[in-house]
């Protein structure tokens, strides 16, 4: 019982000190991985009605910078893998420029962001070699928790992308700023 005091001291003392209160600032680097669901329906001239509804594996690099301990603006290319259904399949792929609005609780940093992204796909019907490619600009937006450690962070993400119909990626990554 004696030790408990102690202990709860010096974890409050790690979790006060600066060196985990706050994402450094300036530019950083970052990779995720986890999972893409997309959700895909259409049809067209050369093709009866079709719809997809899958997820794949998915990853995306990334950078940005890291303006106030509260904002930083990033920018990255994903690729959200391969979803199928009996009919069809589509590959999805992107680049993504969005603002980070993050609020450090200790160590912890909660986060959101919202931005566009540029994406570009290919759909193809399973038993014809016919594909449709499909590429636009739209919004994207997303929340996470980041573990802070002086440069190094460990985040996980829920994003969700206006690509296709339906389009949520989650995943967990690393940065480390400069």
């Amino acid at each position: 019982m004696k030790l408990q005091y102690p202990a709860v001291a010096a974890v409050m003392t790690l979790l006060l000190s600066p060196a985990v209160q706050a994402k450094d600032e300036g530019l950083y680097i970052g990779a995720s991985v986890g999972s893409a669901s997309v959700n895909q329906s259409g049809s067209s001239p050369d093709w009866d009605d079709f719809s997809i509804s899958g997820s794949d594996f998915a990853y995306k690099l990334f950078g940005g910078y890291q303006f106030t301990e509260v904002f930083a603006l990033e920018g990255g290319y994903r690729d959200l893998g391969k979803s199928a259904s009996r009919t069809a399949s589509t590959e999805t792929e992107g680049i993504d420029v969005v603002g980070v609005v993050g609020l450090p609780v200790g160590p912890v940093r909660v986060f959101g962001k919202l931005g566009a992204i540029y994406w570009d796909s290919s759909t193809r019907l399973l038993d014809d070699a016919v594909r449709m490619n499909n590429d636009s600009f739209d919004f994207t937006g997303g929340v996470g928790l980041e573990f802070e450690f002086l440069s190094i962070g460990i985040r996980g993400e829920i994003e969700y992308l206006d690509v296709h119909d339906d389009t949520w990626m989650y995943s967990v990554g690393a940065t480390l700023t400069f």
